[in-house]
């Protein structure tokens, strides 16, 4: 039954694969996110029935999208610009591949291979899976508006089932579908168990994870969302539409109220500040527009200094993580491997986190991150040639993208994201975003509507 269960979704990686090679290809994206949102709901519960080997196969879609990938783009045949973007895509491929190189050769004096691919997946795969999906022809056929509304939809039936999950709740995390695997997971990298009942309740409440198996993780997801949700009201015609739209949102609030996260309420507020500021004001700088976040940040931080008696333990931890780092950085990193808990590598900050990994060449790493939304601001407002005049949802998915990724600058303060479903989503898109931007306006062929229409 579990190699059935293993030919079975080897098969529907395949499918998706072929997809790439029809003129249905656009389709290959939105299974990814798809597969984005539903990978713990699907792969969890199998995780007490097949054995690892098989369910390392089947589980690796990943992976296998990557090859799918590759093999197109080297089939490929590119026309008009072929030359300016194969050169963005060899940039970024190279620094990928020097990091990858350096944090493997350094991760190795302190722990296994297995342990430095395990790590190198979380760092480098979302950004791959990005690179190989833009440097294709799919950000030219893709439909933003089915892109955003594909989020909504999984978002809202998320949102449902959290609320179910919220008000049955007996009071017994164990008896959660996705206990074992935490705590399992959790034990592995020696977490106290006064932190891991915290994993599953605050307080005596429930923190609903929607279809992931953490709380943090389902709100940031759901955040984004609302994000798109809330700009694509504008560019929404007809009030029933509209008004569809806000009891959308209005659900997808109240799955966020019961995740019971702070972190998904912030970066919400700072993406729909960010996206004031691009729509309205016209700032097309990413020093402007990063001195929001980064000034909360420090805000927060000197809150915690001054506060800190009157602080849960999770924030104040956090502090005692930054002034920890001069003691432990180490100019070369400690490299891709094994982690623990509060572990050099692995840190509830990002910046820390990716510091402690990588050292001096961790600069790299955030170029990586951010290079995209600078080269994509440049271009946002530079008319016609932008590639997203003729497209309101397209626009309102740069919008959303560039407003989500400037945001990440606080929640990587407090947060290690590395490999968070939000966090693939918004690199895809960020990728997407700036290399439409780098193509000649052309309607995508399944968007026969006008270009006013809807995108939600």
């Amino acid at each position: 039954m579990n190699s059935l269960l293993t030919i079975l979704f080897l098969s529907c990686y395949a499918g998706c694969v072929c997809m790439l090679f029809t003129s249905k290809r656009q389709y290959f994206l939105y299974a990814t996110l798809l597969l984005v949102a539903t990978n713990d709901l699907i792969f969890v519960p199998l995780d007490k029935v097949m054995p690892p080997t098989l369910l390392l196969i089947s589980k690796a879609w990943k992976e296998y999208f990557i090859g799918g990938l590759l093999l197109y783009n080297m089939m490929q045949r590119r026309s008009t610009g072929f030359g300016v973007i194969s050169v963005r895509v060899f940039r970024i491929a190279a620094v990928i591949c020097v990091l990858s190189a350096l944090g493997l050769a350094i991760g190795l004096m302190r722990s296994g291979l297995g342990d430095g691919i395990q790590q190198w997946r979380r760092y480098f795969v979302p950004l791959l899976l990005a690179l190989l999906i833009a440097a294709s022809d799919l950000p030219r056929r893709i439909s933003a508006r089915r892109a955003i509304n594909l989020l909504i939809a999984l978002a809202c039936v998320m949102a449902v089932f959290s609320l179910y999950e919220y008000l049955s709740f007996t009071g017994d995390f164990t008896k959660l579908w996705y206990y074992e695997f935490v705590a399992r997971s959790k034990e592995s990298i020696e977490t106290e168990s006064r932190m891991l009942q915290y994993q599953f309740m605050r307080d005596d409440s429930l923190r609903a994870t929607g279809f992931f198996i953490s709380a943090i993780e389902y709100s940031l997801f759901n955040a984004m969302v609302i994000a798109y949700a809330v700009l694509s009201i504008p560019n929404t015609r007809g009030f029933d539409r509209r008004l569809r739209l806000l009891l959308v949102i209005a659900l997808l609030l109240a799955g966020e109220v019961v995740a019971s996260v702070r972190i998904g309420w912030v970066m919400l507020a700072l993406a729909l500040l960010c996206a004031l500021q691009l729509h309205v004001y016209r700032i097309r700088s990413f020093a402007k527009l990063a001195a929001m976040p980064v000034a909360m940040l420090l805000f927060s931080f000197a809150m915690i200094v001054v506060a800190k008696t009157d602080l849960d333990a999770s924030s104040v931890g956090r502090l005692a993580q930054y002034a920890s780092v001069p003691a432990q950085f180490r100019p070369q990193g400690y490299g891709l491997g094994a982690i623990t808990n509060n572990g050099e590598t692995y840190k509830d900050s990002w910046y820390i986190s990716v510091l402690m990994v990588f050292g001096v060449a961790s600069v790299g790493y955030v170029w990586l991150m951010f290079s995209p939304v600078t080269k994509a601001l440049r271009r946002l407002g530079s008319g016609p040639q932008s590639g997203l005049a003729a497209d309101r949802a397209a626009y309102t998915m740069a919008l959303g993208t560039i407003s989500l990724s400037i945001a990440q600058l606080y929640v990587f303060g407090f947060h290690y994201s590395t490999g968070l479903s939000h966090l693939y989503v918004v690199q895809i898109f960020m990728f997407l975003v700036w290399f439409r931007m780098l193509e000649k306006p052309e309607p995508a062929p399944e968007q026969a509507q006008h270009p006013m229409a809807s995108p939600a």
